[in-house]
């Protein structure tokens, strides 16, 4: 599972799909402004998590 941010809807769709085809799940935070989810303290730091799980705290 990998975490993506983006203000630009088309960059967003486009790592998105990269994330994809690499087999991975991509889980869309939201703007940048709201990467501090993922920093030291927030939400998402260094927590194991489901997927499911995060889509419940998003």
């Amino acid at each position: 599972m990998l975490f993506y941010y983006g203000d630009d809807a088309e960059a967003k769709a486009i790592v998105a799909q990269l994330i994809q085809d690499n087999g991975f799940a991509g889980i869309d935070l939201g703007a940048l402004s709201q990467v501090i989810r993922q920093e030291p303290d927030g939400r998402f730091y260094n927590r194991p998590l489901t997927q499911d799980e995060v889509q419940s705290q998003i």
